[in-house]
């Protein structure tokens, strides 16, 4: 019984996420794990049960980690894995408690599903915030509006709210035992009425921002360009081959530029993925250190990439490492004050400038990706993160630093400023982040959202790129915002300020993926400001202190 319990809620993630999709079913995904706390012999039992096909759902869901790290595959998902065996003993021991247990499913399942999904998505190992309840949700925008309130949490909390409910309904009508407080009928009939009428309050508040048209003003045209090269190309490829995937790179913009042209369309920005400008960045010190040392693939791709910006009079927001402070170290390697993944602002030169000396803007990565880039608690031991890169992601570095600020970059188009935030890759994951970037004081500062992605590391796994997609959509709506994503691989796309989907490249709900192609967005503005920007997750707090609370006082008082 508890494992078709386990089976049947990891059978409901599945279909409910990419590339299934049948996304109502993830509100019904916690009733089988809340009937298993309920009902199991034991802790023991139930999270034994739990931990194995937990396990196996995770290594499934993101199996796309196979070709990244096979030693670390197995260690991912059991660790992801043992939050949901969290999550099964926290309500284990809150339902058989002699106080706690009295309080209907209704309300506790939605505070400790919280607690625990802001935990494993915040906090724990810096935090993956990947597949969390309210994600497929999404596909029904007038469902999730309310995220600008709380954040995505929030609809976490609702959706958890209802398959609480549900819970409720069947201890009242299946399982009456009377050593068990339940609820009365009338009391659940109470309940329901109160859920339905904040669903009906929900969608409400849904069709009401949705509808709010006025307040979208027209945005700049962004040419994004999306390739089609490998994630291990920056690492295993030679500089040669790096210079020739460089060439079809602008080559391909540049041909997408002459027909957007052609077709009337002017161009205001053009947009590259992360990481796509190889070499060393575009600091001006940095250059001139690589021009002295002759080593032309430290200053040959800043230099060309000023020289495309310059010839189509247009500036370019480009992903690329940037290094500060290099020199060489005795044994000749090569050593430096700070590297980073950053996204530079290009713009055109004037008559004046010489290539290689001006200034660019700059945003650097604020969060390190977790076990991508650097590993959260094992970074401070750099001989022990140097072991386990060894063992489990060998031929990787994990040589970057984490910027200081979130910083959002300015240019100009028809005299009036616009200001872009610019997460990299998985900080567009993290809604911390993202409100950082968009809001500074609780006024919000960022016109345009453009997140610069390498999906490569999803392989051929095209659900992956599709679900960190679906992740974005919320970033638009807590921040009310357009976003574009400039995806190498895929996915790249529009997505307006209420978390429509606009535009794509190739067919489909997300576009196509693996395959090189353009995009003309032209996001409308949104002058909006959001609760949440202001006070950014304190739903998703409240919820951890008062599910750890709840764990505490089973400790205070007697389990039954």
């Amino acid at each position: 019984m508890m494992a078709a319990l386990a089976l049947v809620h990891a059978l409901l993630v599945i279909v409910a996420f990419p590339p299934v999709g049948l996304w109502p079913l993830i509100i019904l995904s916690p009733v089988p794990l809340a009937i298993l706390a309920l009902q199991a012999r034991s802790t023991m039992q139930a999270s034994l049960v739990v931990l194995v096909v937990q396990t196996i759902l995770w290594m499934w869901m993101s199996r796309w980690l196979w070709h990244i790290t096979e030693a670390g595959l197995i260690p991912y998902a059991l660790t992801m894995a043992s939050m949901t065996v969290l999550l099964v003993w926290v309500l284990r021991r809150v339902s058989h408690h002699a106080l706690l247990g009295r309080y209907p499913m209704t309300i506790m399942l939605p505070v400790i599903w919280t607690a625990v999904e802001f935990f494993r998505g915040e906090i724990f190992f810096d935090g993956y915030p990947w597949f969390l309840l309210a994600h497929p949700l999404v596909e029904a925008p007038v469902l999730v509006q309310s995220a600008d309130l709380m954040g995505t949490y929030f609809i976490s909390f609702l959706g958890a709210m209802f398959a609480g409910l549900l819970v409720d309904g069947l201890r009242v009508a299946v399982w009456n035992h009377e050593k068990k407080p339940l609820i009365s009928k009338a009391q659940w009939a109470v309940f329901a009425g109160i859920v339905s009428c904040i669903a009906v309050a929900n969608v409400s508040y849904g069709l009401w921002r949705i509808s709010q048209t006025e307040v979208l003003t027209p945005g700049p045209s962004l040419l994004v360009v999306q390739t089609n090269l490998p994630q291990d190309n920056k690492m295993r490829s030679t500089a040669e081959e790096h210079w020739q995937h460089y060439q079809q790179f602008v080559t391909q913009t540049l041909d997408a530029h002459r027909a957007a042209i052609a077709d009337g369309v002017p161009i205001d920005l053009i947009a590259w993925p992360e990481t796509m400008v190889q070499g060393w960045g575009f600091e001006p010190k940095t250059l001139e250190f690589f021009v002295e040392l002759g080593f032309w693939q430290g200053y040959r791709f800043a230099m060309a990439t000023e020289v495309v910006a310059g010839d189509l009079n247009v500036p370019m927001l480009v992903g690329s490492p940037a290094v500060e402070g290099p020199r060489l170290r005795p044994d000749h390697t090569l050593d430096w004050d700070g590297n980073f993944n950053s996204a530079y602002l290009i713009t055109p030169l004037t008559d004046d400038a010489e290539l290689g000396q001006r200034h660019h803007q700059r945003y650097d990565k604020i969060f390190l990706t977790p076990f991508g880039e650097t590993m959260p608690y094992i970074r401070a031991w750099p001989w022990l993160q140097e072991k386990f890169l060894a063992i489990g992601a060998q031929g990787m570095e994990f040589n970057l630093e984490s910027g200081v600020e979130p910083r959002v970059l300015e240019m100009e188009i028809d005299g009036k400023p616009l200001y872009l935030a610019t997460p990299i890759c998985f900080e567009a994951t993290m809604a911390w982040v993202c409100r950082s970037l968009v809001y500074a004081r609780g006024h919000k500062r960022a016109d345009v959202m453009v997140n610069l992605t390498n999906d490569g590391w999803f392989g051929n796994h095209h659900a992956g790129r599709m679900q960190h997609a679906q992740i974005s959509r919320f970033r638009s709506i807590e921040n009310r915002i357009p976003v574009v994503r400039v995806a190498n691989t895929g996915l790249s796309m529009s997505i307006d300020s209420v978390g429509r989907v606009e535009a794509t490249i190739g067919e489909g709900r997300y576009g196509e993926s693996q395959q090189p192609g353009t995009l003309i967005a032209q996001p409308y503005l949104d002058s909006r400001n959001t609760l949440y920007g202001r006070v950014g997750d304190v739903w998703g707090w409240g919820g951890l202190i008062v599910g750890f609370l709840s764990v505490v006082v089973t400790f205070w008082k007697k389990v039954e």
